[in-house]
């Protein structure tokens, strides 16, 4: 019989978890990227693993409801794979397949199922929204 238990997260205790976790997977190796309104207020974020020296791994996403629509999390993407370029990487890799949002993107399926996008600069163009965001 295992010594845990898995629930939904819920309240402050388990949101301030969770990103104790977050900051935890993320220092020293990986990059927090978060988008704030003009009001201050958190509307996404972005973690980002160098997987090896070719490729970086999109390891977490969130967008806050108040942020959908705005252009944040293509622009969160856009400022991870300019991150990842900055990093000497060719790729971003998100091990979730790509949904029509993130092929639209330019991210291609994988022959293991997740999805992959190309960061040579003959293949990419740079998103205006990832200095906005930066």
């Amino acid at each position: 019989m295992p010594d845990f238990r898995i629930r939904s997260a819920r309240g402050s205790d388990d949101i301030a978890a969770v990103r104790d976790l977050l900051n935890a997977r993320a220092v020293p190796d990986g990059i927090v990227l978060i988008a704030r309104g003009i009001n201050g207020a958190p509307l996404g974020c972005l973690v980002l693993h160098r997987q090896d020296a070719e490729a970086a791994q999109l390891a977490a996403f969130a967008l806050a409801p108040e942020g959908r629509g705005l252009g944040i999390a293509s622009g969160l993407i856009a400022a991870a794979a300019d991150r990842a370029r900055q990093l000497g990487c060719h790729a971003l890799l998100s091990a979730a397949a790509p949904s029509p949002f993130c092929t639209r993107l330019g991210f291609r399926a994988t022959e293991d199922g997740t999805a992959r996008l190309s960061l040579r600069p003959d293949l990419c163009s740079r998103s205006a929204h990832a200095a906005k965001y930066r």
